[in-house]
């Protein structure tokens, strides 16, 4: 899509998807959970517009205004592979945070193991010794 025009020129539904991706896109938790609050109303819209269009008589036989098939294109292809790109990455990652989990309870568990057959031998030295010193 282009952008070339001034703002105000500009279809608010093309704005608002060129809004939608940049919060993704730069934002942070709360900006991309605003950004997929926005793609749904978006997605909404679309289909609402595009359901009128398909009834009313004057558009059955015209094509749709560029900036509709602009934001389709934004909001259904582009945030859908932004979003699924994030989506398998937070998913990997929290398979990650799995595994280390269990790495770190793995080692906290022989610790605890080694711990003990620390504390017993030395308790039996301490024995050896007493029964040296007052043997």
């Amino acid at each position: 899509p282009s952008f070339h025009l001034s703002k105000d020129s500009q279809p608010h539904v093309l704005i608002l998807s060129f809004a939608m991706i940049g919060l993704w896109v730069t934002g942070g938790r709360a900006a991309r959970t605003r950004a997929k609050n926005m793609h749904e109303k978006l997605v909404t819209l679309l289909e609402s517009r595009m359901g009128d269009w398909k009834s009313q008589k004057d558009f059955k036989d015209t094509s749709w205004p560029m900036s509709t098939f602009q934001a389709v294109l934004l909001n259904d292809t582009s945030f859908k592979k932004l979003r699924k790109t994030v989506d398998e990455k937070v998913e990997k990652l929290n398979q990650d945070i799995e595994k280390l989990q269990q790495q770190v309870q793995e080692l906290q568990n022989k610790l605890l193991l080694q711990e003990g057959w620390h504390q017993e031998e030395l308790s039996q030295r301490r024995i050896l010794d007493c029964k040296i010193c007052y043997g």
